[in-house]
């Protein structure tokens, strides 16, 4: 608890500091993620729980029950470099907001509730941190006579905490069940980028991710989409 309280704190120290008129600003389409999966489905199945002779929750587990269909997230981002280490390596501050919404089946039902089930899981969440990040450019011009532009891309190792809000919504032939709740988790990144076209002046360059995160309530993100560097 003390652990999370003080990522919270970093969260709103970091969210609070970050320069917004000089910050480096990305819009980023991406999978979903997956750090309230966790909460969600106690929320979902507490009520559940409390019906005698319906479910037994002390041996119910969801794990490998649950298949995720699809999930998408959408956020916006600001980041600053506070310190440099060369011309390529900087640390920098940021913060983000987002929105996720997951759909996920459980074919075979929880327990002795047999029927598919559908589960419906929206996410708004706040994140801060730091990253280290390593620039690197590259060029893949076939002919030096008609040299291109240089294109570039990022390593980044980075830490952090989130603050989430989530709305679920349970469906099958026989229930309706909603949850809300928060959550509060840290978080550790590593994330990958490159420029899918060469930058141009006073237009967003759109580039690639692929990231992983790890959180402090055993989740894993694995994660990947576009991105638009402004």
């Amino acid at each position: 608890m003390l652990v999370r309280r003080c990522g919270w704190f970093l969260l709103v120290l970091v969210s609070m500091a970050t320069p917004v008129f000089a910050a480096d600003l990305k819009l980023s389409f991406g999978t979903g993620t997956a750090h309230t999966e966790h909460a969600a489905l106690d929320g979902l199945t507490k009520p559940l729980c409390n019906i005698p002779t319906l479910l037994d929750c002390g041996e119910l587990e969801l794990g490998d029950a649950v298949n995720l269909v699809h999930g998408q997230r959408l956020s916006l981002e600001l980041s600053q470099p506070v310190l440099s280490f060369g011309p390529k390596t900087q640390l920098l501050v940021g913060g983000a907001v987002s929105y996720a919404r997951q759909v996920y089946r459980l074919e075979d039902g929880l327990d002795i509730l047999t029927d598919p089930m559908r589960i419906t899981l929206q996410t708004w969440s706040i994140w801060g941190g730091l990253e280290l990040q390593r620039n690197f450019a590259f060029d893949l011009s076939a002919s030096r006579e008609k040299k291109r532009p240089a294109r570039r891309g990022q390593l980044a190792l980075g830490l952090g905490a989130v603050h989430s809000r989530f709305h679920a919504h349970l469906r099958s032939a026989l229930l309706d069940v909603k949850a809300t709740g928060e959550t509060q988790t840290l978080y550790v990144r590593g994330r990958f980028e490159i420029d899918l076209l060469p930058p141009k002046v006073g237009a967003p360059t759109p580039q690639w991710r692929a990231a992983i995160t790890r959180f402090d309530n055993q989740s894993w993100d694995m994660t990947t989409g576009l991105v638009l560097a402004f």
